[in-house]
């Protein structure tokens, strides 16, 4: 968990590495119960980003979350582990499949 004096730390790290700005479309893959999502909410709204949220039905599925993403112009996501491995055949990269040595580096 993190505290709230650990959030402006939080979204300075996650900006830095993701490199983040106010063209960014950031998708909230974490369930608004889930604490994750405080992350991508502050990554988002901490650069000026647009953040979307895909509808419930279509988040576990890998198709429908895919066009949605794409007709949203998400230009930043951060997926669990169990659901990479679920999504990799079909994850998408600028409209193209994601490399191999992109996924190994998960």
């Amino acid at each position: 968990a993190i505290g709230h004096e650990g959030l402006p730390h939080c979204f300075r790290s996650m900006n830095r590495i993701l490199d983040v700005d106010s063209q960014d479309v950031i998708a909230q893959f974490a369930g608004t119960t889930f604490d994750a999502s405080i992350c991508e909410v502050i990554m988002a709204l901490g650069a000026g980003a647009r953040l979307f949220l895909a509808p419930e039905d279509e988040r576990m599925q890998v198709p429908l979350l895919a066009d949605s993403y794409c007709q949203a112009g998400v230009s930043v996501a951060i997926f669990t582990p169990t659901f990479l491995r679920q999504a990799s055949p079909a994850l998408f990269c600028q409209g193209s499949q994601a490399p191999t040595d992109t996924l190994s580096q998960t």
